[in-house]
């Protein structure tokens, strides 16, 4: 915020002190921001919400791959957003296995800032064949099925 950087860790997960083995970063109650989720070793697992209200956007991408696999592992994502002469990138890869004993959800977030929508998004399936999707609403989970053919 105005380009300054302000501790927040003794309000934050990363005051926890136990002894934690793995951890999961995922939006659990579907408000647009990343909470934790941690496996503790002695103890019960544990969910950190996260509570900031910051008006940022963001759009969450979940991909059903037909030609390779389900969870479309390996698929590579590209959005662009913002100045159309100009846009934002992001980049983003559905994968398997990220954590120690954990996993993240395999659907895409992609924080948006003020921006209301994703005026483009490349998705590149396992195997190599693109997909490319337009004006994609913020503030929403969108679905992609594989289609039989892309480019």
């Amino acid at each position: 915020q105005n380009k300054y950087f302000y501790d927040v860790s003794p309000k934050s997960v990363l005051a926890y002190k136990g002894n934690s083995r793995g951890s999961a970063w995922f939006d659990f109650d579907n408000d647009g921001d990343i909470d934790c989720a941690i496996n503790d070793y002695h103890g019960p697992g544990r969910i950190f919400e996260n509570t900031q209200k910051l008006g940022n956007r963001w759009v969450r991408l979940e991909l059903e791959g037909t030609a390779a696999n389900r969870n479309a592992v390996g698929a590579r994502v590209e959005i662009q957003y913002g100045n159309a002469a100009h846009p934002q990138r992001r980049f983003s890869q559905v994968v398997s296995g990220k954590g120690f004993i954990s996993q993240d959800p395999m659907a895409l977030h992609f924080g948006l800032g003020g921006h209301d929508k994703v005026s483009r998004a490349i998705i590149t399936w396992p195997g190599g064949k693109k997909q490319t999707l337009e004006n994609l609403a913020a503030g929403q989970v969108h679905r992609i099925k594989q289609p039989a053919a892309a480019e």
